[in-house]
């Protein structure tokens, strides 16, 4: 299956689902005179989606790939920056995928908030002053 066709596909899921999701634009563009405006950045995921997870939004990347897609070089930096800082970055091959990776988002996200102690203190390390 083209990527075109699953990125189509994923994108109008998501959206029938309730998911805010946006297609991110990121391809030279033809200025007239045979020269081409550069890309916003390189690398840069197809998609962004926002899942909700008990009442924080919570962001999404998403590459597309068919089955034979591998991601390059540029793409690979900026899944592991994105990693690096715990975001979620995922390559979506199929709706059934996407399914898998919103699950994940949320069991991984509701994991962290649990995993938080809230006990009152500020930073100074001092109750309520």
């Amino acid at each position: 299956m083209k990527e075109t066709l699953i990125q189509k596909s994923v994108l109008d899921y998501l959206r029938l689902s309730g998911y805010f999701a946006v297609r991110l634009n990121n391809i030279p563009t033809p200025l007239g005179d045979g020269k081409y405006r550069p890309v916003a950045m390189k690398g840069l995921p197809d998609a962004h989606v926002d899942v909700v997870v008990d009442g924080l939004p919570i962001s999404v990347w998403i590459e597309f790939k068919n089955d034979k897609g591998r991601l390059s070089p540029n793409q690979k930096a900026v899944m592991e920056k994105i990693k690096t800082y715990g975001g979620f970055y995922f390559v979506i091959r199929s709706i059934d995928e996407m399914e898998r990776a919103i699950k994940e988002v949320i069991h991984e996200v509701r994991g962290r908030l649990h995993s938080m102690t809230f006990s009152g203190e500020t930073n100074g390390g001092t109750k309520g002053k």
